[in-house]
């Protein structure tokens, strides 16, 4: 089988490695995968010759690009390459929204959360694309081999903690301009998320349109009520942010000791948290050599409640202690304080406190390592995530043909 993997710009490169990752997994499967750099072509013209020059093929998968694609005579990725297009979003659906206005029906969609179904489903019907479904992330990355003691364990990682996010200053609310009713609704809905351990955003607002009066059966609302709810976007990114700076002031409360590297860490930043020690921005290959030096990752989920972020399942085969706020599926796939340490938002002290006090039992956080490692490898690679890739190749293949049979009569 062909599969023409689509490359393209990605915030410290982790998109692009993902996709070198995935060709690696498919000529593995048996498969024969073929790149596309599409930041190699200057235009929408160059894009098209390149990509129907990979006619035929059997699969085409993007990291949330291209499902809107279109070149000057209004062909998709799918009609250049004539292969099902499978594209990956590994964000809040809602941030792409214009993209996901403009794609083709006969696509297929992957989420890293299941709400993320959900609020597509939602806005577009659950039957508009040939298929939307829950993809966990999965770890990149060889794993490193284990030493054979804890002591081993800590002289070979001098880092104690490493935090692998960028900072973000929460800004003023986008919302505090809107108009006063709009205005409390807002407010009411990002106040609601975080009071609670985690709820989808979208749910958040419609909670508080419905507590401030608004009837979601009227058909009169339903134009004006489609417009207010893609802003579920805007709580999404406000609570993230306030949520990260929450973090690190708990963190540096309870001495909790970061490595940092990312973006948003000014001078300001630094001189306010003294337990950072900031490592600058990294790219993909040098992350996981970080990861590698490192005893405990610590990742922050980026409000999905219900799906996993990459950098655990890495982390994990890095050889690391994985720590990260809890979600649905972190709970279902790891046992908790044995082979992943979690931390919740509502007893956000409490339980760092509880991961700093884990840095000094050396037994037991090189037990927990290990025993992490060996989850992750047995069940988040990327060779665990084909099966439901193809399964979503084949609807989008199996709506492709349904709209040229009713084209062709």
């Amino acid at each position: 089988m062909k599969v023409v993997l689509l490359k393209g710009y990605s915030q410290y490169g982790a998109l692009r490695f993902y996709i070198d990752e995935l060709a690696k997994v498919f000529a593995a499967h048996g498969d024969d995968p073929v790149i596309v750099d599409l930041t190699e072509m200057k235009d929408t013209a160059a894009r098209a010759v390149v990509l129907e020059r990979q006619r035929p093929a059997d699969l085409v998968f993007s990291f949330n690009i291209c499902g809107e694609f279109r070149d000057e005579k209004g062909r998709t990725v799918s009609d250049l390459i004539d292969a099902p297009h499978v594209v990956m979003y590994v964000d809040y659906p809602l941030a792409h929204l214009s993209r996901l206005l403009d794609t083709p029906p006969a696509t297929a969609i992957l989420t890293v959360d299941p709400s993320h179904v959900q609020v597509i489903d939602d806005f577009f019907g659950a039957e508009h694309f040939a298929f939307v479904g829950f993809c966990p992330h999965a770890a990149f990355g060889e794993p490193q081999p284990q030493p054979a003691t804890a002591e081993e364990f800590f002289s070979i990682r001098p880092t104690p903690v490493l935090c692998p996010v960028s900072y973000y200053t929460p800004p003023p609310p986008p919302w505090r301009n809107y108009p006063d009713v709009m205005r409390k609704v807002f407010t009411a809905a990002a106040e609601f998320a975080l009071t609670e351990e985690w709820v989808p955003p979208l749910a958040a607002l419609d909670r508080a349109l419905i507590a401030g009066g608004i009837d979601f059966s009227d058909p009169n609302h339903r134009k004006d009520l489609t417009v207010v709810r893609t802003l579920a976007e805007e709580v999404n990114e406000w609570v993230r942010a306030v949520r990260r700076q929450r973090f690190f002031e708990a963190a540096a409360k309870v001495g909790l000791p970061l490595a940092v590297c990312g973006n948003g860490y000014d001078d300001n930043i630094l001189a306010r948290y003294r337990n950072i020690d900031y490592r600058g921005p990294l790219e993909a290959p040098a992350l996981l050599r970080e990861m590698g030096k490192s005893r405990m990752v610590v990742n922050l989920n980026a409000n999905f409640g219900r799906g996993m972020h990459e950098r655990v399942p890495t982390a994990m085969v890095a050889g690391a202690v994985a720590a990260t706020d809890t979600s649905a599926y972190y709970r279902e796939h790891y046992a908790a304080g044995s082979e992943i340490a979690l931390f919740r938002w509502v007893h956000l002290e409490e339980d760092l406190a509880g991961i700093r006090a884990l840095l000094d039992n050396g037994e037991a956080l090189f037990r927990m390592a290990k025993a992490g490692q060996k989850k992750a490898l047995a069940q988040d690679l990327w060779q665990n995530r084909i099966g439901i890739i193809l399964a979503a190749a084949r609807a989008a293949a199996d709506r492709r043909a349904a709209v040229r049979a009713k084209r062709n009569g």
